[in-house]
C-alpha cells in the first residue's frame, strides 16, 4: 500500500491597520508574502511602499503532537499601511476565503487593473518551456499532486520567483507579496 500524503491547511488571520479583514485557508509558509499580497491584489492598499510593517505573530496555542502541549502558532499578520483604500476599510466585513472557491466578482474589474503599455510578446514555444520548469520545481505537488503553483519570470524566461498553496489565488498573492 502507498502512504497518502496530504497537504495540510491552517487558517491565516489578516489585520490591516488594526482591522480584520480576511480569513484564509492556506497552505502554511509564505504567510507575510500571503498578506502583503492579498492587500495590494484586492485594493486595499495602493501600492508596496504604502506598506510599512508586516509583522507575523505567533501565540502559543495546544497542540496534541507538541511536547509540551503548547506549540507556536503562525496565524495572524498584522500589516501597517499610510495608505489604504477606506472605503473597502469601512465596510463591515471580513472575507473568508477557502482554498476551493475563488472569489469571483469581476464588476468594475476593467477599472481597477492598470493597463499594461508594454509592447514585450513571449513566443509560443517560450511559454511551453516555461511550464516544463514549473514542473521540476513543484515540491507540493509532486508529493501529492493537490497543489497549485504560480511564478514570475523574466522576459528571457528565467524564474524570479514561484510559490505553492493549495488555493490557486493564494499561490498567487504569495507571488506578488
Amino acid at each position: 500500500m502507498i502512504p497518502d500524503l496530504v497537504a495540510m491547511e491552517e487558517p491565516l488571520v489578516i489585520e490591516l491597520n488594526g482591522k480584520t479583514v480576511a480569513v484564509m485557508m492556506r497552505l502554511p509558509g509564505d504567510e507575510k508574502e500571503l498578506a502583503a499580497g492579498f492587500c495590494i491584489s484586492e485594493g486595499l492598499v495602493p501600492h508596496f511602499q504604502d506598506i510599512t510593517l508586516i509583522h507575523h505573530c505567533g501565540q502559543s496555542s495546544p497542540m496534541v503532537d507538541s511536547e509540551d502541549g503548547l506549540e507556536e502558532s503562525r496565524n495572524l499578520i498584522q500589516i501597517r499601511a499610510k495608505r489604504v483604500n477606506e472605503a473597502l476599510l469601512r465596510e463591515d466585513k471580513v472575507m473568508m476565503i477557502r482554498s476551493g472557491c475563488g472569489r469571483a466578482d469581476v464588476r468594475g474589474l476593467d477599472e481597477l487593473l492598470p493597463r499594461c503599455e508594454s509592447d514585450s510578446k513571449v513566443s509560443l514555444e517560450t511559454i511551453f518551456s516555461l511550464v516544463r520548469k514549473l514542473q521540476g520545481v513543484q515540491i507540493v505537488y509532486q508529493m501529492n499532486r493537490g497543489s497549485h503553483i504560480a511564478a514570475l519570470f523574466d522576459l528571457s524566461g528565467e524564474l524570479v520567483v514561484f510559490k505553492e498553496d493549495i488555493g490557486r489565488h493564494n499561490a498567487i498573492d504569495k507571488v506578488i507579496g
